[in-house]
């Protein structure tokens, strides 16, 4: 299988990651996949943002203390300055463009918030073609015991022999944050791909650090800040 890329936040190099610009970029550009990294508003709406807060003119707003209107009337949504975007906006830019989904469920998210979710993929019909992905193993446990036709990732910025048993145990595919050891990212996928598993690197927005990775045999690369 070749190596997918993933444009994580969208294409970032010129346009505010997670914005609705950056994704609508990254659509247009040789990426196979979109990741949205899902936090919720007070009334449990998802917005993507890799931090529990948005920053404008000096201020802070975490996003589960306000509602979706009240974000929308600061601005944040509004192009060309967006800074997030909506779920629902995300996925008509996925479904357009024919992007394979991949959605982060950060820690602190409830189990209802992870049921809309899975929820309004199921109502889309787009299941078979989402990625769910989580540093937290009870989250996916959660969602591999509902028997979903979905993919599901273990995120870690360590490796260890227990969390390869989960992996064959619940069948998580795994995301790694770049380390630097790039023999021991060549063993780690070796490993998983005579257990049939799937490995994917992130942490690559540079040129010169995807360069040392690209000959590396795994089967995702998650970036925004390279075509």
């Amino acid at each position: 299988m070749p190596t997918m890329w993933i444009a994580s936040g969208g294409y970032t190099v010129k346009e505010t990651p997670n914005s609705y610009r950056a994704f609508l970029a990254a659509a247009n550009r040789p990426f196979e996949g979109l990741m949205f990294s899902a936090r919720f508003t007070k009334d449990r709406y998802p917005i993507c943002a890799e931090k529990p807060y948005l920053e404008q003119e000096g201020s802070t707003f975490y996003i589960d203390q306000y509602p979706l209107k009240d974000l929308a009337q600061a601005g944040f949504f509004a192009v060309p300055q967006d800074s997030t975007v909506e779920f629902n906006s995300f996925l008509e830019i996925a479904i357009r463009y024919q992007k394979r989904i991949f959605i982060k469920i950060n820690r602190n998210t409830s189990f209802k918030e992870i049921d809309y979710l899975t929820g309004q993929l199921k109502a889309l019909g787009i299941l078979y073609q989402t990625t769910l992905i989580s540093p937290k193993k009870d989250y996916l446990v959660y969602l591999r015991n509902q028997d979903l036709d979905l993919d599901l990732q273990l995120e870690t910025d360590a490796y260890s022999d227990e969390l390869f048993l989960d992996c064959c145990k619940y069948h998580f595919d795994l995301v790694m944050r770049v380390t630097g050891f790039m023999k021991k990212m060549v063993y780690i996928a070796g490993l998983y791909h005579d257990y049939k598993l799937k490995v994917g690197i992130t942490g690559l927005d540079k040129a010169d650090v995807l360069a040392k990775y690209a000959s590396i045999p795994v089967d995702y690369i998650f970036t925004g800040g390279t075509e």
